[in-house]
């Protein structure tokens, strides 16, 4: 996994900036990326929510290990922690239906996790 450090003036270090960043550098390293996981230190907040999966403040991490991600975007030491998957040059955009996504993106994250865990 390409691993990449940045670090950023404490007056524009929010979530909005990190990620604008965290994407550029990522796009640089690999072209064309999407977002598999991140961690805010300061909100305690990861997404997905897979502490549920008992993997505590690393799980974003091993979600993202186990979803293809290879490129690690570090911002401020920590603060932020970003990891993308590069997507093929050859890949194809699929259909999808976004209400699915809409649907899961409505509830809270405990009953999405449940669900998907079975629980």
């Amino acid at each position: 996994m390409d691993a990449i450090k940045l670090n950023m003036k404490k007056g524009k270090l929010d979530f909005d900036n990190a990620m604008k960043e965290a994407r550029k550098a990522a796009a640089k390293a690999g072209g064309n990326v999407t977002l598999v996981s991140y961690w805010d230190r300061e909100r305690d907040w990861m997404v997905p929510r897979v502490s549920c999966l008992d993997a505590g403040d690393d799980g974003h991490r091993i979600y993202a290990e186990s979803h293809g991600a290879d490129i690690r975007v570090t911002v401020n030491d920590g603060a932020f922690d970003f990891y993308f998957f590069r997507i093929p040059g050859d890949a194809v955009e699929p259909e999808r239906d976004h209400s699915t996504i809409v649907s899961v993106l409505d509830k809270p994250w405990q009953e999405t996790c449940e669900n998907f865990i079975g629980g």
